[in-house]
């Protein structure tokens, strides 16, 4: 057999604090929700109108509820939102999911009852749990970075592919959500069983500072691509291109050995009939240091005044790190 539920009753399960409209309203309305929460499959009927939590309540005159325009529109308003209508027959638990998923979770619980009178509890309540929800997400993603730090010697793509996960973490520590928290949790706001390290100033602050750390570190050791296309100038004869290429190609591929840092170095100077481009230059480097080094090198310099410059007209250069 199902029990009658007004669907606003809904929300209000979701903060109750032991307040209302008398001390007999409040301890019926107390046992409701513990007998609702000890059995989460009991099947419950959605009826705009009083029910079981409204027997006691000081608005309820014979049956009939003296506020019943107000609290009609917050249960049409919840019926909406949760995708039921008014007869619908449902369990408790999956009511109760729908409206902390559809209304509460989607931010829009004051819209509907917002000029109830216990609206500042929910409020705070609100605020709470958002500072949980936020933290607990923190508390996830500093984990999981520290874990990568501990392991980016060996793994530095994994470490380099959660650096968009540690941003958030910067952003969280330097935003006025973490001071809202720090300050939430210095009140003795939040749950005593809520992991919290995102909170210590110390511990957040040391981790982003490894990071920082790390990063200069990888991006020292990591080597870098240098991918350059030429197109050589129009007035250059079919010939005259041929050996123009094989210059440029002989010329930097014998950079390596006389500059520091090349991992390798091709020039490819058999592109297809249908390439928009005459040759490109293929280079590796340690790091950027040496790519940097590279560029500036006399070595290079010579080959890129006697060989390449004069000679071409287009040039399209690519940097990435490897």
């Amino acid at each position: 057999m199902s029990r009658v539920l007004r669907p606003h009753h809904g929300m209000c399960f979701q903060f109750y604090e032991g307040k209302g409209y008398s001390e007999d309203f409040t301890d019926h309305m107390g046992r409701i929700i513990r007998e609702m929460e000890t059995e989460p499959s009991q099947i419950i009927k959605l009826q705009v109108g009083t029910d079981i939590v409204c027997e006691n309540c000081p608005n309820n005159e014979a049956g009939d509820c003296t506020t019943a325009d107000k609290v009609k529109k917050y249960d049409e308003e919840v019926l909406k939102a949760c995708g039921l209508v008014e007869g619908d027959e449902i369990s408790f638990a999956e009511f109760t999911e729908l409206v902390r998923e559809k209304i509460i979770d989607a931010g829009i619980r004051s819209d509907i009852c917002g000029d109830c009178s216990w609206d500042y509890i929910c409020r705070e309540k609100e605020r709470i749990l958002r500072a949980v929800r936020r933290i607990f997400k923190m508390e996830s993603i500093l984990d999981e970075a520290l874990r990568r730090m501990d392991d980016a010697e060996e793994a530095p793509q994994e470490f380099l592919d959660y650096q968009t996960e540690i941003k958030k973490l910067d952003e969280y520590y330097s935003s006025q959500d973490w001071k809202n928290d720090y300050v939430m949790d210095e009140d003795g706001l939040l749950p005593k069983d809520l992991k919290r390290g995102v909170l210590s100033e110390d511990g957040i602050y040391d981790a982003l500072e490894r990071n920082k750390e790390l990063m200069e570190r990888i991006k020292e050791t990591r080597m870098v691509k240098h991918v350059i296309l030429w197109t050589l100038k129009d007035e250059l004869s079919a010939e005259e291109k041929a050996a123009v290429k094989q210059g440029i190609k002989e010329g930097l591929e014998g950079l390596k050995g006389k500059v520091p840092g090349i991992v390798d170095i091709k020039v490819n100077i058999n592109g297809l009939e249908s390439s928009n481009a005459d040759l490109m230059l293929d280079s590796t480097f340690e790091n950027i240091e040496a790519l940097k080094g590279y560029s500036v090198h006399p070595e290079h310099v010579a080959v890129a005044d006697s060989k390449v410059r004069t000679y071409t007209k287009i040039r399209s250069c690519l940097y990435f790190e490897v």
